[in-house]
């Protein structure tokens, strides 16, 4: 499990043993050999391993015995393991076509393992399964389902999926440790007067490029070379706005980090990230200028738009543009 990415190039494998058997027993009076048990099914194994072997097939019990002399008929033989459980949980997982994921049963009766898969994207898992059930996570709306977490953007309050490649780790929101210039491969501003501008894309630019199932990916950009101060971004309902944060797994209490911190000022170029599902409406921005504070609402963003924030004096305005 984890909360970014899963990247599997090799073979994973979770199969279960095959059965073994007991030579003929020495003589004695005659009992009859019986066939062995099945052995027992895998279990699914802590992160990070995939998951585990199957468990052994029973032993053949003791071949049957005789008066004269002479070695008695072998046991029967032992029923295959089970095969174990691979489960691939992440925001992302990316698999190279010739990977595979084996939770064969052993030989003789061993059944089939499971493959369990949660990803937020739409791509299929790339990779060969063999011998394994497959099971995919989804959601309440049928969106495939992978690691998210708490989004502060939304007036909703819901989860969304956690982006790899962010400042500090993966994380529903953040920033981006490249900027804007080059990621966008733009130059900037894109607008007179901008001090700001929100991009929304259904597939992001290079490093960002996921095609998430059921969520668009919003980069809030400052375009200037000074600080934008007190950046705020909201999505879901008019007015509403929540300050930028940055958070990630090296400020997760968990591994010793203090937990997410507010963004006081968005610097020169820098990118932030989040994402927010395919039907949102109601967009606002957010700044402090010349100590003023002031928004600004627009209830419709398109993919492929750009919600430019713009200084007149004091005050904020909005203009969409391509």
């Amino acid at each position: 499990r984890a909360a970014g990415r899963i990247t599997v190039d090799g073979d994973v494998l979770a199969t279960g043993s095959d059965g073994t058997s007991h030579s003929g027993s020495p003589p004695g009076a005659p009992i009859p050999g019986t066939g062995g048990v099945a052995g027992l099914p895998g279990t699914i194994g802590p992160f990070p391993d995939a998951g585990s072997l199957g468990g052994n097939g029973g032993n053949g019990d003791t071949g049957g015995q005789t008066n004269i002399a002479g070695t008695g008929g072998p046991g029967g033989q032992g029923g295959g393991g089970g095969g174990g459980t691979v489960k691939l949980f992440a925001s992302v997982v990316d698999a190279d076509v010739a990977a595979a994921v084996d939770a064969s049963g052993g030989a003789v009766g061993g059944g089939a393992g499971r493959f369990v898969l949660g990803r937020n994207t739409v791509d299929p898992f790339a990779g060969v399964v063999l011998g394994a059930t497959t099971t995919e996570a989804v959601d309440g709306q049928g969106r495939n389902l992978g690691s998210r977490a708490p989004n502060p953007h939304l007036w909703s309050g819901e989860d969304t999926p956690q982006i790899p490649g962010l400042a500090g780790g993966a994380e529903a929101f953040g920033l981006t440790t490249v900027k804007a210039p080059k990621l966008l491969k733009m130059p900037l501003p894109g607008h007179p007067n901008a001090v700001a501008a929100l991009y929304r894309h259904d597939v992001g630019p290079k490093g960002f490029d996921v095609d998430w199932d059921g969520y668009d990916l919003l980069l809030f950009v400052n375009v200037r070379k000074e600080p934008l101060v007190e950046p705020r971004l909201g999505v879901g309902a008019p007015g509403f706005l929540a300050p930028l944060q940055a958070g990630g797994y090296t400020r997760d209490p968990l591994f010793g980090g203090g937990g997410d911190v507010v963004l006081t000022k968005l610097k020169s170029y820098r990118t932030y990230a989040t994402l927010v599902p395919e039907d949102a409406t109601e967009f606002n921005l957010g700044a402090t200028i010349d100590g003023v504070p002031d928004d600004v609402s627009v209830p419709l963003l398109e993919n492929g738009q750009v919600l430019n924030l713009l200084q007149v004096g004091k005050k904020l305005r909005a203009v969409l543009t391509l």
